[in-house]
């Protein structure tokens, strides 16, 4: 037999006691999902709540005996439907219950499979979550009622409503992926192979004077990434390690500060330069949709990565050393124009030549117009003087007149000279400057393939 498990739900009026053993897997296909579907719930250590029982018949069904909003699940028994099933458990929300849910206990397990909490309004994990099999935690608080079938993807969450509090640990070795509508708030470590913590709703603004947000207050660790989604964060109270660090901004044409020493400007999000300090990764990439990122702080990525993403950008204000700068716009079609002398052009992202010179990028430079051609009427040299590096154009790429790249050659091998990438076509106008260094000697004959482009070249 092939084909995917089901879905398997349990639910009441209001109170719900689950005691049961059911199985979702498939030999031949995915494993299906239960779901556990109460007013508010309180996940404890051990026993469950009265008031109703099972069939035991096909299907299993629930019948609650007894007027009550709230219900409580034993850790047993999620447990040991975990060992065979992805399980969910829901809130229902009424005048008697406001659909919250509590871990009141910790618990340890094994298990490939995910555990998702879905609550119309609050979570807070109050008991630590360990899970040392590969099976995801997954936390969706301010949840609009509504299932798309499938585990994490698609869950929908009302803007405003909905607070994640963390006060336990929670750590597994599958992923962690925590949304809501308010806020999400650690207050005890997270970790997980990606970790994503997201506060916000889809294409609508948050409160963004308001507590909503992202509050960082304690280690969140992740084998491959870390996403923060807010149009607020506070990360001055923990650190966040992992090889990937991504920042977003929640909502389309909200700024981006850097270096900013206060946090109350509307649809901005502000961090300062002690919370970039909290970040060890080796790529760290901020991204805003349709905003500006201003840049007034002194950003040290040592020979990490850093990407900056938006359609306008003010960098003068502040320095960046990293090992790759990557620069990208956010909008398809959006252009980028070096060495602009105004910042009004419209789809168009204007870097003056005192913002290119606040770059320094150990290995090189990458910039990408998501379509739009870059243009050049500056001075840029790909990884600085005397240092040799890559300077890479992800679409076409016109340098005019007054433009000018600056070239390192310190030998013929790989590695030991400036390369210009154009990944598109080229129009070369301009100068193009070679400089020997490294005690390099030019031999008659010897050939320094600096330029390599996947479309048409004229100039």
């Amino acid at each position: 037999a092939s084909g995917d498990g089901g879905l398997v739900e349990v639910s009441s009026k209001r109170q719900l006691v689950f005691s049961a053993a059911v199985d979702t897997s498939a030999p031949a296909g995915r494993t299906g999902t239960l779901l556990l579907d109460p007013m508010d719930v309180t996940i404890t250590a051990t026993g469950h709540s009265s008031g109703g029982s099972f069939s035991e018949s096909e299907p299993n069904v629930f019948t609650s005996e007894e007027e009550s909003a709230s219900s409580m699940l034993a850790w047993g028994d999620i447990v040991g439907a975990l060992a065979s099933n992805n399980v969910q458990i829901t809130t229902s929300s009424s005048a008697d219950a406001t659909g919250n849910i509590t871990v009141a206990a910790p618990v340890s397990y094994a298990s490939a499979h995910t555990l998702e909490l879905l609550a119309h309004n609050d979570i807070a994990i109050d008991g630590a979550i360990t899970n040392s099999g590969v099976g995801d935690v997954n936390a969706h608080a301010g949840w609009d009622g509504t299932l798309p079938g499938t585990i994490y993807v698609g869950i929908p969450v009302i803007v405003g409503a909905g607070n994640i509090q963390v006060n336990a640990a929670v750590n597994t070795g599958g992923n962690v992926n925590f949304r809501a509508g308010n806020s999400v708030t650690t207050a005890a470590p997270i970790a997980g192979v990606n970790v994503e913590l997201a506060a916000h709703g889809a294409g609508v603004d948050l409160e963004t004077n308001g507590p909503s947000g992202v509050t960082v207050g304690n280690t969140i660790s992740g084998v491959h990434r870390v996403s923060l989604r807010a149009d607020k964060m506070d990360l001055s109270g923990g650190t966040i390690t992992a090889g990937y660090v991504d920042l977003f901004t929640a909502d389309s044409g909200t700024a981006v500060k850097l270096g900013s020493t206060t946090d109350a400007e509307a649809y901005t999000l502000e961090l300062s330069q002690a919370e970039i300090n909290t970040i060890t990764s080796s790529v760290l990439s901020l991204s805003t949709s349709e905003g500006k990122i201003t840049n007034t702080a002194a950003i040290n990525r040592g020979t990490g990565s850093l990407h900056l993403t938006a359609d306008k950008m003010n960098l003068s204000g502040g320095t960046i050393v990293a090992g790759t700068v990557s620069l990208n716009t956010s909008t398809q079609g959006t252009a980028i124009n070096l060495g602009s002398t105004t910042d009004a052009a419209a789809n168009t992202l204007e870097l003056s030549q005192a913002e290119i010179n606040s770059i320094t990028s150990s290995n090189g430079l990458t910039l990408s117009a998501n379509g739009g051609t870059v243009t050049n009427t500056a001075t840029i040299n790909p990884a600085g003087a005397n240092a040799i590096g890559t300077l890479t154009i992800s679409g076409n790429f016109t340098q005019n007149a007054s433009g000018q790249i600056d070239l390192d050659v310190g030998g013929t091998a790989g590695g030991s000279y400036d390369k210009l990438v154009v990944l598109g076509n080229l129009v070369m106008g301009g100068a193009l400057h070679a400089a020997v260094i490294n005690g390099y000697v030019p031999v008659n004959g010897n050939a320094i393939p600096f330029l390599t482009m996947t479309g048409t070249a004229s100039g």
